[in-house]
């Protein structure tokens, strides 16, 4: 598992990734991708506390979770196929896709819920697209954030 946690100080903010998340990506075949994929989305979360748009906690009584994932999801890939940040071929960027597939969830009901499977390839397919209609431009990240409020709401 992996998760980006504030829990250890006010200044000390961390991503924690266990064994079994990276064992998990060799075995998918990812094992370049799935690390980076990985420290970009628990790092997004850092980023959407930043923006005071996530909150780093257990309290998703409004299913936030999922909208708060798949934020993360969005934002790493944008960085990851961003010719100025990761700037992944179009082949790393697919696999990007698949392992965001390979973590979603189907527990709808439950408030916790990540987004299923195809929400979460949806968001990573939507974040490198932006990153590619880009042409080299940097959206500023507010901005990057009110345009997947926008994409958000079309969501099910």
């Amino acid at each position: 598992n992996a998760f980006a946690t504030d829990a250890i100080g006010p200044d000390e903010a961390s991503i924690i990734i266990g064994d079994g998340y990276f064992q998990f990506q060799k075995d998918s075949g990812v094992e370049s991708e799935g690390p980076e994929y990985a420290h970009t989305h628990e790092y997004s979360h850092h980023l959407q506390l930043l923006l005071g748009v996530g909150e780093l906690n257990d309290d998703f009584s409004d299913q936030s979770a999922k909208k708060q994932e798949l934020m993360a999801d969005a934002f790493s890939a944008y960085f990851l196929a961003h010719d100025s940040g990761g700037d992944m071929t179009s082949e790393e960027i697919s696999n990007v896709h698949a392992i965001a597939y390979s973590v979603g969830d189907c527990e709808v009901t439950n408030e916790a819920h990540h987004g299923t499977p195809s929400q979460r390839k949806c968001a990573t397919v939507w974040g490198s697209s932006l990153a590619d209609s880009d042409r080299g431009r940097k959206f500023k990240l507010q901005d990057v954030a009110k345009e997947f409020e926008s994409w958000y709401t079309k969501i099910d």
